[in-house]
């Protein structure tokens, strides 16, 4: 993307694609060069605009970081609700949402992975609320694994079964490349598939 230095109009109607060019850009470079070494001016520069431009949209780094976050929050969350309100059995269920959650992963490769590694480097204010969303979200997975028919049969607890499934399926963010053999549906449907038949269902 290039926006010749300065020139940036402020219509409302061209502000949520701002924010959203500046927010993916400073994903990517998060992802790259980690959020510390990241400077705005990098930001700026990357997207040939002044930094006077990206205080525009945002007010600080900090806050820039938050709107990241929450990208990825929000496509999980968006993914479990979506899968949940197809009123499907569980084992489908959580198929679907381990399938789709690996998808919104590859999406938003960049935002998720900046949330797993910088997490730490969010303000208590802003962090403590996302955290608060992702056990949530995780707990609510975890219900869903203790409804499994014969649930009790299950050596370890559901929250530990949670926890390595999404292990196995944020690891893609290590590995995956949009131009490697595989088209990321059947990553999505390996990974997702793995999942279910660990504990012994078939999906």
């Amino acid at each position: 993307m290039t926006i010749e230095k300065g020139t940036w109009p402020v219509a409302p109607d061209l502000k949520d694609t701002r924010r959203e060019a500046i927010r993916n850009e400073a994903a990517r470079l998060f992802a790259i060069h980690g959020y510390r070494s990241t400077t705005l001016d990098d930001i700026a520069t990357s997207l040939n605009v002044t930094k006077g431009a990206i205080y525009y949209y945002f007010k600080s780094k900090d806050e820039i970081l938050h709107a990241i976050v929450l990208v990825a929050m929000e496509a999980m969350e968006s993914n479990f609700n979506s899968a949940v309100a197809l009123q499907k059995d569980v084992v489908s269920t959580l198929y679907d949402i381990l399938y789709g959650h690996v998808l919104a992963v590859l999406a938003n490769r960049n935002s998720l992975g900046v949330y797993l590694r910088e997490r730490t480097e969010m303000n208590e204010a802003d962090r403590a609320p996302i955290d608060s969303r992702m056990r949530a979200y995780m707990n609510s997975v975890a219900g869903l694994v203790s409804e499994l028919p014969n649930a009790n049969h299950l050596v370890v607890d559901p929250q530990i079964v949670v926890l390595s499934w999404f292990a196995s399926c944020n690891s893609v963010i290590q590995w995956y490349r949009p131009e490697g053999l595989l088209p990321s549906e059947t990553i999505a449907d390996i990974l997702a598939g793995m999942a279910i038949r660990s504990i012994g269902f078939n999906p």
